[in-house]
């Protein structure tokens, strides 16, 4: 679909004679967008005069107005529920998004996909500013983060310190 900005330029290409194809190249869009905007002007029975002075939101508003409509049509996660949540052992991203879907699903509704859902996430957290600083010398001790259960040590290693890093 044609940009905002090339509506009223196209229709002064029109206007001045300009072939569908050279404002194709000109504006580097498709001749179907081109053809859209300017069979909508005849529907509308618009001429460039007439809407040279329109800002370009007004003017995309007249020839597209379904266009605008954004409504939500997915289910907004609870991402403070979900913070919460990620501090219990065992507990991922990946998991709370398994279980927003079969919430969606049950309530016969849209979810996002896990992508936008850790995306978005992200975007609550930094809104939120939460932080976890953590103060140590460097060398001196090392600290493992284990989303799931502790691995469990082969019986041939005694004594050891078996440290596994993907």
């Amino acid at each position: 679909m044609a940009k905002k900005l090339e509506i009223k330029k196209i229709l002064e290409l029109k206007k001045n004679n300009i072939s569908q194809n050279e404002m194709a190249k000109i504006y580097h869009i498709s001749k179907t967008s081109s053809m859209k905007i300017l069979n909508k002007a005849k529907k509308l029975n618009v001429s460039y005069d007439e809407i040279k002075d329109k800002d370009d939101d007004s003017l995309f508003n007249l020839f597209f107005p379904d266009k605008n409509n954004n409504k939500i049509v997915y289910e907004e996660p609870d991402f403070k529920f979900y913070q919460k949540e990620l501090a219990k052992t065992g507990v991922t991203l990946k998991l709370l998004w398994q279980e927003y879907c079969d919430l969606c699903e049950i309530k016969d509704v849209i979810s996002i996909g896990y992508n936008k859902f850790c995306k978005s996430y992200h975007a609550y957290v930094g809104t939120k500013k939460v932080t976890n600083h953590l103060i140590h010398k460097p060398a001196q001790e090392i600290e493992v983060d284990w989303s799931g259960p502790t691995i469990k040590t082969p019986p041939n290693i005694t004594n050891s310190f078996l440290l596994v890093l993907h």
